[in-house]
This record gives C-alpha cells, structure tokens and sequence, in this order.
C-alpha cells in the first residue's frame, strides 16, 4: 500500500512513515516513539490456525535499530487482535469477519516495562524481548 499515492499522502498525514531502518533510526534518535510489529505482514496475514503466535524468526530490524540509536524496547502487546478475523491463507489471505468489518471483540492493550540493552548481541536482545513480548500475550490470555 506504500506505493500507492493516495494511501501514501493519507498515511503520511497520519504520521505514518516507510518501513525502513533509517527511519526508525533517525526518529528514534530525535526522541520520537517509534511503534514495529517485527513479524510484519507475515504475522498479520497468518491463519487463524497460527493465532496468538508470534512469528518474529529472522526479524531483527527492531533490536538493531534500537541498539544503533541507544534506546530502549518496549513490549507492547494488543491481546485478542487474532480474533478480529478468521483467516483462512490458501493460497492467499482470506479474512471472514462481519463483511468489511471486524468481528466484536474487545482488544486490551498491554505494555511491558522497557528493557535496556547493554552489551547484548542482537539476538539475545531479540530472544529477551520474544520472551517479555510471549509472557504478556499470554498473561492478557489469561486475564481475557
């Protein structure tokens, strides 16, 4: 949708910036939050067979991004967005909600607390926050 004018011009009013590691980078070290869903599309578009996992193998963008301009991570988990739809991906997405709509569910937003990295390799950087980031999916679960 990034290469699409219209959905560009809306997106970019909205505060909405291309994907790129440069530009995390470059907010991040002005002080801005930056909000990355590291399992991207792939973890959007899963089937509903896959819900509530966190597909982040190989995704390492975020934890280099932060490390190269020194900030924290923090988790942040929005608990029953799996449910919003039923996903069937055979051979392409198809979602069954109400029509265009979503299916009524209530979505609770959990934030972790923030983790400093120092010294850390990227990957056990990226394996601490897959396990703070699982522990808070699964902690909304049970609360649900």
């Amino acid at each position: 949708s990034w290469m699409i004018p219209v959905l560009r011009e809306i997106a970019l009013n909205m505060g909405i910036v291309n994907a790129t590691p440069k530009n995390a980078i470059r907010l991040l070290k002005k002080g801005e939050l930056v909000c990355v869903f590291p399992g991207g599309e792939r973890e959007g578009t899963k089937p509903s067979s896959q819900k509530y996992q966190l597909l982040w193998e190989g995704r390492y963008g975020f934890v280099k991004a932060a490390i190269a301009a020194g900030v924290p991570i923090i988790p942040c988990m929005s608990v029953v967005i799996d449910d919003l739809y039923y996903v069937f991906k055979r051979p392409f997405p198809f979602f069954l909600g109400l029509g265009w709509f979503p299916l009524p569910r209530k979505i609770t937003h959990f934030i972790g607390r923030p983790i400093r990295h120092h010294h850390q390799s990227v990957q056990a950087l990226h394996a601490l926050v897959w396990r703070r980031s699982r522990r808070l999916l699964e902690d909304g679960l049970r609360k649900r």
